[in-house]
């Protein structure tokens, strides 16, 4: 049975399963483990935002005579964005931005740090100013989402080019494998050069 001792002094229970990680698991395995999870809770989070967007345009329009039209129709998207406002102003009480944006920037300047809340509350925001008619946000997201799925790939491709190598070469003294927190980071630099360059 593998399991964690009592931490050693000064190191916290999250310090002791890093370190049994790096004794047990490989880098690159542990990048697809990464991959998997990430990929795995973007489908549950997509799910729910078209869900609740399904239930709230249910709820508002449910009511409504198909064949004629509706001026509720242009107050609703004013209500949605009204009320996401004060979804982020009273309840979450950070400014969420775009979810897409602080992750990159958490990546960047604070060591992959993120409150709580920005597992969820962007989903909801988004959810509300969805379901109240307000498609902007739709496409903001899209983008935003495809980015995310861009960077999975390269970092898949990453862990892949670090376990292939090429048959000819006579192997020599093996390099220290780059963590997944300096892939980000390289991802991240080439992505800044490519937005400049345009």
């Amino acid at each position: 049975m593998i399991g964690l001792s009592a931490p050693a002094a000064g190191q916290s229970w999250f310090e002791q399963l890093l370190d049994w990680r790096e004794k047990h698991i490989s880098e690159r395995t542990f990048v697809l483990m990464l991959a998997f999870a990430v990929g795995f809770f973007c489908a549950v989070a997509a799910f729910t935002l078209h869900w609740i967007i399904a239930q709230i345009a249910l709820l508002l329009t449910s009511s409504f005579n198909e064949k004629t039209a509706n001026w509720l129709y242009l107050v609703y998207p004013v209500v949605g964005i009204y009320l996401t406002g004060l979804f982020v102003k009273y309840v979450v009480k950070d400014n969420i931005s775009h979810g897409i944006t602080r992750i990159l920037y958490a990546i960047s300047s604070k060591r992959s740090r993120l409150r709580g809340h920005n597992c969820w509350s962007s989903v909801l925001a988004s959810a509300i100013t969805i379901g109240f008619g307000s498609f902007v946000a739709v496409v903001i997201d899209f983008l935003l989402m495809s980015l995310v799925v861009f960077i999975i790939l390269k970092l898949f491709n990453k862990a892949r080019a670090l376990t292939e190598k090429p048959a000819e070469e006579p192997e020599e003294a093996e390099e220290e494998a780059p963590t997944a927190e300096q892939l980000l980071a390289e991802i991240l630099d080439e992505l800044k050069k490519n937005s400049q360059a345009h």
